[in-house]
């Protein structure tokens, strides 16, 4: 799934930066190494000689700052931010600084940076809710206005599920054994068992995935526009607190 515009040639150029506060780091690693007086110190005493610029503070600093906007939830970016953190200022760090910001670049060029795909998810699930927000208030009280809505936010729905099955460790199944997808009610039973949300919760999911099914099989007597509109609230309110 492509990125937003905005955000990728906003990211592209935070990459560009950091590839240049790279080369300085470069630099002052040659500094230091050029101003080792004894030409023979082991390679294991210079790995550890401290950079006495500011370069290594600086490129860290941005190198988190970047990847905390990209959203630290994905396991990819976790896992890197925790080994950025761990760096040390001296030589053998700022190369291991150096090698993280081109790998990463490269990572988020080839799409590998899985946090974003979550943001992009998000994004378009909200693109989606203003959708299902304009049909409802488009649609005249008395008349089935209000059913494009329904089906538009029971696919929502069914797509937080599935993406929140996803990302439990391990993953919850979204398929069958035949290779069918699961219903929305077995998607909520598998993520109640795993102790993602309650029954309380895992209700409410049932009622809205009902609403749904019945917008979706023209049983539009089943439903009032009222329900729906309160299936919004509850739908937006549910992907705000678990993805």
């Amino acid at each position: 799934m492509a990125l937003p515009k905005r955000i990728d040639e906003m990211v592209r150029k935070q990459f560009e930066k950091l590839i240049g506060d790279s080369t300085r780091l470069k630099q002052a690693v040659d500094t230091v190494r050029n101003d080792i007086e004894n030409r023979y110190t082991p390679a294991m005493i210079f790995a550890k000689l401290p950079i006495p610029d500011s370069s290594f503070g600086i490129l860290k600093t941005s190198l988190i700052s970047l990847l905390e906007f990209l959203g630290a939830n994905g396991r990819h970016i976790a896992s890197r931010l925790e080994d950025i953190r761990g760096l040390e200022n001296t030589v053998d760090g700022a190369s291991n600084l150096i090698g993280m910001v081109e790998s990463l670049k490269s990572d988020y060029e080839a799409g590998f940076l899985d946090s974003l795909v979550e943001f992009v998810e998000a994004e378009v699930a909200a693109d989606y809710l203003g959708q299902a927000e304009q049909l409802l208030q488009e649609g005249q009280p008395g008349k089935y206005d209000h059913v494009p809505a329904a089906v538009l936010l029971g696919a929502i729905l069914e797509d937080a599920l599935r993406r929140l099955c996803l990302r439990q460790l391990p993953p919850i199944d979204v398929k069958k054994p035949n290779g069918d997808p699961k219903t929305m009610g077995t998607l909520i039973d598998d993520l109640k068992k795993a102790n993602v949300f309650n029954e309380l919760k895992a209700k409410q999911l049932r009622a809205w995935a009902s609403i749904r099914n019945a917008a979706a099989h023209g049983e539009f007597d089943k439903f009032a526009r009222q329900d729906v509109e309160q299936m919004k609230s509850g739908v937006e309110s549910f992907l705000a607190d678990y993805l």
